[in-house]
């Protein structure tokens, strides 16, 4: 972590020089750079330089020297980052925790007692197999597997991810917990069409006005919603025979913390209004298609949430953990949502729905490719299935869900 740090630091500083340098020369050879406000007087003959956030420095064609210097620096930052991406592929060392790696290469001893049916593993269960590949490594890596019951047997290996993670087939010699509740019936979910109950959704926080343009559109179009509700009842009738799902729709771009863009304060002052127009269509059509909703906006709402129903953040956190069976959120949504369940992410991914106003494409979203290919962005490297991104464009007629 240290070396990484240091290599970081270390590529900051020479990307500064660069630009130190590269003002320098253009200085000696050009005189005092020319900077401006507007961008619509950008001479077409000449390069644009970027250099700042706020201004244009504009250059005649390079010159060779200056060109000859940034080939050298370009090179050596190259040279940095493949040493920064080997030193990021290594596993780092795990405080107190005696990481088996030499033993990672050798095969597990199956236990008999504990054999799985093939067939069963790949029509069911495909990443079985990986996982317990993965768990005779990495059980030590946390305590809550130890305290799940994983001693760093073949057969604790399958009765763990089998039991608690569901990702092998339940033993059948494993005895099933009994159920002392009888299950309830599935609610069924019914066409909404009182507005009211959409407005008791939309709790500001404090005395934010996060909602009160997506409040102002619903009123304005709820007639043209109702309407469209009752024709698609009459083409469609088995919209009455649909389970009532649990959704948290939390808009992370309001949020006045943890990243947010405080889009809500700015609607009366010329703020984009483009991705307020989409999340107030997301929530109008999951009301009045009558599921139970629950909105979210700052970063705070939605870690009192987390912090009530994840008690235990590890990597052992089961997903009913948390009573939802959809999350509706954004790109800073997610992050948020990713820094408050920590290390217990990965079992709620899975319920994640991104509206991702342009989408994000594969070779971004995959982490590793983005990063071997050099495509990092702030808003990539999510490494969800592309199916999880919600645009505004339509699709080619196939159910995105």
């Amino acid at each position: 972590m240290i070396h990484r740090k240091r290599c970081r630091y270390l590529t900051y500083f020479l990307f500064v020089v660069a630009i130190f340098w590269t003002s320098t020369l253009m200085n000696m050879s050009k005189g005092p750079s020319l900077y401006i406000q507007d961008a619509a007087s950008i001479n077409t003959e000449t390069d644009i330089l970027y250099h700042d956030e706020t201004q244009l420095a504009l250059t005649t064609k390079s010159q060779p020297n200056l060109e000859m210097f940034l080939k050298m620096i370009m090179k050596k930052i190259d040279h940095l980052e493949k040493r920064i991406d080997q030193l990021t592929n290594q596993k780092p060392p795990t405080r107190g925790i005696d990481f088996p790696e030499a033993k990672a290469n050798k095969p597990i001893e199956e236990d008999p007692k504990c054999k799985l049916d093939g067939a069963v593993l790949k029509k069911d269960f495909p990443h079985c197999m990986e996982k317990i590949k993965w768990m005779g490594v990495g059980w030590k890596t946390h305590s809550c597997y130890k305290d799940s019951g994983v001693d760093g047997s073949f057969c604790s290996f399958v009765i763990y991810l089998s039991e608690v993670e569901k990702w092998c087939p339940w033993l059948t010699w494993r005895p099933k917990p009994q159920q002392t509740v009888q299950k309830s019936q599935d609610i069924v979910a019914s066409v909404v069409t009182n507005i009211d109950g959409l407005m008791s959704v939309l709790q500001e926080s404090g005395k934010s006005k996060n909602y009160a343009w997506i409040k102002s559109r619903l009123h304005n179009l709820w007639s043209y919603w109702m309407e469209a509700a009752n024709k698609l009842l009459d083409k469609q009738s088995d919209l009455k025979n649909r389970k009532q799902k649990t959704i948290l729709v939390h808009l992370g771009l309001l949020s006045h913390k943890g990243g947010g863009f405080k889009i809500g304060d700015l609607t009366d002052k010329g703020g984009p209004l483009g991705e307020l127009v989409q999340w107030s269509d997301l929530l109008a059509t999951l009301y009045i298609l009558g599921h139970n909703l629950r909105v979210t906006s700052e970063q705070e709402q939605l870690q009192q949430y987390i912090n009530h129903h994840i008690r235990v953040k590890s990597p052992c956190a089961n997903g009913n953990q948390l009573p939802l069976d959809i999350i509706y959120t954004d790109i800073t949504g997610l992050k948020q949502f990713k820094r408050l369940t920590a290390d217990a992410y990965s079992a709620f991914k899975c319920k994640l729905r991104v509206v991702d106003s342009f989408g994000t494409e594969p070779a971004f979203n995959h982490e590793m490719f983005s990063k071997t290919n050099r495509m990092v962005t702030q808003w990539g490297r999510q490494n969800l299935i592309p199916q999880q991104f919600f645009t505004m464009f339509l699709c080619d007629g196939k159910d995105p869900s």
